[in-house]
């Protein structure tokens, strides 16, 4: 039981590897301002979570049926870094994401500016179309 339990530990600490990469992917597409990439990894990322969702919960099922005086000490300093790397990933998920909903946004408000501009400059030249007169 304790060896399953360590790998679906490694297994799980690989998958917040690869979610986090795909964060700083998200990242470094937002600051290319390369929306396809940006929403592909966005995407990706989702999945990820999802399997460590998954995996995370089926770990915390298997730690509470173990007998704690079957637990070996080998077993509680996996389960000891475990939750510190949980805690690591988190706040490196956390930060890197208000990077990239920095990013986002400030992506948005340039983009809500380029509609009015054009928005203004064809109301404007609206009076000029000569084409709408009744004749």
């Amino acid at each position: 039981m304790q060896n399953k339990i360590e790998y679906k530990i490694q297994r799980h600490l690989c998958l917040l590897d690869a979610s986090i990469k795909s964060t700083e992917r998200l990242l470094q597409a937002s600051i290319e301002r390369n929306l396809d990439v940006a929403e592909f990894e966005s995407q990706n990322r989702e999945r990820i979570i999802g399997a460590v969702e998954k995996l995370q919960t089926e770990i915390e099922a298997q730690i509470n049926t173990l007998e704690l005086s079957s637990v070996s000490q080998e077993l509680l300093e996996i389960l000891k870094c475990w939750t510190q790397d949980l805690t690591d990933s988190f706040e490196r998920t956390l930060l890197l994401d208000q990077k990239i909903t920095a990013r986002l946004s400030d992506e948005k408000d340039k983009t809500t500016q380029q509609i009015a501009t054009i928005y203004r400059a064809r109301k404007s030249h609206q009076g000029y179309n000569l084409n709408n007169l009744k004749k």
